[in-house]
């Protein structure tokens, strides 16, 4: 690049300065523009050829390697929201159980356990048809992660079957997205 400019400078200030007439020896004398231009034209032409030649070896692996990234991206996601459905759901809801062997007891006759599998239960009212403090975390907690997993899983289902099935579709419609 700084060959190229030099060359640009050289140019005009040849242009710019030369209103007179000079006579220079022969010896020192250039004879034509082109011959001050051509071995940088020249450089300049091989490293462009051995730019194309980069790029035209290159470009399938780095298209290969986005895919991929994007098929990655696209999959993690998927299992966060299988996460939220299925590991998170179950996590977050037990901490509101009570862990017990057998069936847990209260003072209160109306307060009973329901079984949410593997020993844990649900303290519920039976006696007045209240709702209590478990049962309600229990449930929202449960339903939030249920909608939270299943919103993410269906806002990136399209996505992930388009980068996984149809790679060519996918650059196509990015491409476009890009220039439009």
């Amino acid at each position: 690049m700084k060959k190229l400019v030099l060359v640009f400078a050289l140019l005009f200030s040849i242009i710019g300065f030369s209103q007179e007439k000079v006579v220079v020896p022969k010896t020192l004398a250039i004879e034509t523009i082109e011959e001050v231009i051509l071995p940088y034209v020249k450089e300049i032409l091989n490293g462009a050829k051995q730019g194309v030649d980069f790029v035209v070896r290159e470009t399938p692996l780095v298209i290969q390697q986005y895919i991929y990234y994007e098929a990655s991206k696209e999959i993690l996601i998927i299992l966060l929201g299988l996460g939220f459905l299925t590991f998170i759901n179950r996590y977050i809801t037990r901490q509101v159980l009570v862990k017990s062997v057998d069936i847990p007891t209260t003072s209160k006759h109306f307060i009973t356990f329901i079984s949410k599998g593997n020993n844990y239960w649900l303290k519920i009212d039976t006696g007045y048809g209240n709702t209590t403090w478990e049962q309600l975390v229990y449930y929202i907690l449960k339903y939030i992660f249920v909608i939270v997993g299943s919103i993410i899983i269906i806002t990136n289902i399209v996505d992930t079957i388009k980068v996984v099935f149809f790679p060519k579709l996918f650059l196509v419609e990015n491409f476009i997205h890009l220039i439009t």
